[in-house]
């Protein structure tokens, strides 16, 4: 499902910023030029003279202004001064919480975003900061950059990072989880969809004791919940009873987790397939399966929740629910670029969800009539 949104006009000096700081940088107004005055300003732009001020004042603290005391203010841009070329300085804050299941996602996603950003061209750096309370952080301790680029992954992340991006002046875009911060871009995973096809899929093959295996405990975000709805909704679908389709929180410790998934496979009515969740628990399902003596595919078919190293090298390989972290990356970095380029222009807010892929192992088999 893919969505566009877009929001209601930004604050008066913001508007005014991005109008002087487009012809900064598109070059209509060169290095040294002197900016006009205020009273020229508030005409030729239709404003108060406090907008023209706050704007200003941004300006100056983003280094593209410079004020003379008792000459006015003149252009400092570096872009082609002395044969050197502006660096467009990008942060990236990471809302990581421990040895949390986000953060086996938080290293493909660095990856990501520096191959785009090196994609893109000298002129962009990125910088990265990992937070575990985003809370603390205040709009007065971002300096320099020219734009955010949020990646949270926590309930409390994503409300601590959307209050910090009302409160800046650049643009802001965020990635993987929603962040509905009004005037930021984002691009997001959506993991419920990724659930319901796996189950789907189990389905489809003919299993009707279909488990997931889920981590709410591991991961404090929206991605287990969201996973599990879409396990619940695919099983209503597919007229599965409670007794067939269930969800086994597995807890933090590996030790309990592996307990539990072992008690799981026990039953005599043990699930013919699973979903797992979450890269973390996958080798430990991994283990409780070869410790209860299955086979996959042949006694138990399984699917697992991102492309870990354990399911990749797993023989038979497994089939995986693929989180797109590369697109995700590159459309954020190219969003953040587009608002923060030498020729940027104003953009309006997308909201867009990206729909995880199936990559096919041979972890699944039709299931067996049951007896």
């Amino acid at each position: 499902m893919k969505t566009q949104t877009f929001e209601r006009k930004k604050p008066k000096h913001e508007r005014i910023l991005e109008a002087i700081r487009q012809e900064i940088e598109s070059g209509v107004l060169p290095h040294g030029a002197a900016l006009a005055s205020e009273s020229q300003l508030c005409q030729k732009l239709k404003a108060s003279r406090g907008p023209i001020r706050q704007a200003l004042a941004e300006l100056q603290r983003q280094g593209l202004v410079k004020a003379r005391p008792g000459k006015g203010s003149f252009v400092h841009n570096p872009v082609e001064v002395s044969g050197v070329i502006a660096v467009r300085q990008m942060l990236v804050l990471i809302n990581s919480m421990g040895a949390t299941p986000a953060n086996f996602v938080v290293h493909e996603l660095i990856d990501g975003l520096s191959r785009a950003a090196e994609e893109a061209g000298e002129r962009y750096r990125l910088t990265f900061q990992f937070h575990r309370n985003p809370g603390l952080i205040e709009p007065e301790s971002i300096q320099g950059c020219h734009g955010v680029l949020m990646a949270p992954f926590t309930h409390d992340g994503i409300n601590a990072m959307r209050g910090l991006a009302e409160r800046l002046t650049v643009p802001v875009v965020s990635v993987y989880n929603r962040l509905d911060a009004p005037g930021a871009s984002q691009f997001y995973v959506d993991h419920e969809a990724g659930a319901f096809d796996a189950t789907d899929l189990l389905f489809r093959y003919g299993h009707r004791r279909i488990a997931l295996l889920g981590e709410p405990a591991i991961s404090p975000g929206p991605a287990a919940s969201e996973r599990e709805a879409g396990f619940r909704r695919a099983a209503k679908a597919a007229g599965l009873r409670d007794t067939e389709a269930k969800i086994v929180h597995v807890g933090v410790d590996s030790g309990v987790a592996r307990a539990n998934i072992e008690k799981l496979l026990k039953q005599a009515d043990r699930p013919t397939a699973l979903v797992v969740a979450g890269g973390v628990i996958t080798p430990i399902a991994l283990d409780a399966i070869r410790s209860a003596g299955l086979s996959i595919p042949k006694d138990l078919s399984m699917i697992a929740v991102d492309d870990t190293i354990e399911a990749a090298l797993n023989v038979p390989r497994l089939t995986v629910v693929k989180i797109p972290l590369i697109h995700l990356s590159r459309l954020g970095i190219s969003s953040l670029i587009a608002q923060t380029g030498v020729r940027s222009t104003p953009q309006e807010r997308v909201s867009l969800s990206l729909k995880p892929e199936i990559v096919m192992g041979q972890s699944i088999s039709s299931a067996a009539p049951c007896v």
